[in-house]
């Protein structure tokens, strides 16, 4: 009897035995196996956010038009590393501020040689309603509008064209002495872009002449009275029909010309 009980609890505990080293094997063949899988996945990840990093940069490099550049914004960026994500964005919401600036500009130089014959010209007035339709739609852009890390000649040009768009848009107030404080407002971002651009390029003589042109234009908004001399004003803020030389006169660009 005692050698039917030794034989049953011996074969018991070598059953015992055998299963728990099966649900040990088990568990670690799972973890083998998840872990392949994570790696796995982690390589498809880096695959993919290299494809789309490739793709999306290649249409950046391509890119001219207002509708290429919106094209892009729509694109999922998702697999790509967030510090990517973040640049792409600011460069491609640069790009569409700096396409519609320069529509803008085209519109206002025409403005401006229309008004120099007729300042009552209703199609110059058409031209700057225009105009101003598309700074309004740039706002939404201004405040998403970044710089890149260790490119000063990105965020030098990127501040400029900033502090140019605020300069400009005092054409689009129109009793200036009654709406001091939009002209001060305007004024102050102004020369809050250009002196960051400054920082970046302190040698940089069209930024230094374009703070002190802001300066003298906002003296001469202040001591205006308004008249012949409001007309003068505006034709100044304006952009020249062909390009001329000095700060803020840069004149309209062929889109896609960046």
């Amino acid at each position: 009897m005692k050698k039917w009980f030794l034989i049953f609890f011996c074969l018991k505990g070598a059953l015992g035995l055998w299963w728990i080293s099966t649900y040990f094997f088990s568990i670690n063949d799972e973890r083998e196996h998840i872990l392949q899988e994570h790696a796995r996945f982690r390589i498809e990840s880096l695959q993919k956010a290299q494809d789309v990093s490739r793709v999306v940069r290649h249409r950046i490099q391509k890119a001219h038009t207002l509708e290429e550049w919106e094209d892009i914004l729509k694109t999922d960026i998702s697999g790509l590393g967030e510090m990517e994500q973040q640049n792409v964005q600011v460069i491609v919401r640069s790009k569409i501020f700096e396409v519609l600036f320069w529509r803008a500009e085209t519109l206002l130089a025409r403005a401006r040689g229309l008004l120099g014959q007729d300042q009552n010209s209703p199609v110059a007035n058409g031209y700057i309603e225009d105009a101003r339709k598309i700074y309004e739609r740039v706002k939404e852009f201004m405040p998403e509008l970044g710089e890149i890390n260790g490119d000063s000649l990105w965020n030098t040009r990127l501040h400029y064209l900033k502090g140019a768009y605020y300069f400009r848009s005092l054409v689009f107030i129109k009793n200036k002495q009654e709406e001091k404080s939009k002209v001060e407002d305007a004024v102050a971002q102004s020369v809050a872009s250009l002196d960051k651009a400054l920082g970046y390029a302190p040698k940089d003589r069209d930024i230094q002449v374009a703070i002190e042109v802001l300066q003298k234009k906002a003296k001469e908004i202040s001591t205006s009275t308004g008249g012949d001399g409001n007309m003068k004003l505006q034709l100044q803020l304006l952009p020249g029909k062909d390009k001329e030389v000095g700060p803020f006169q840069i004149g309209p660009r062929e889109e896609g010309r960046h």
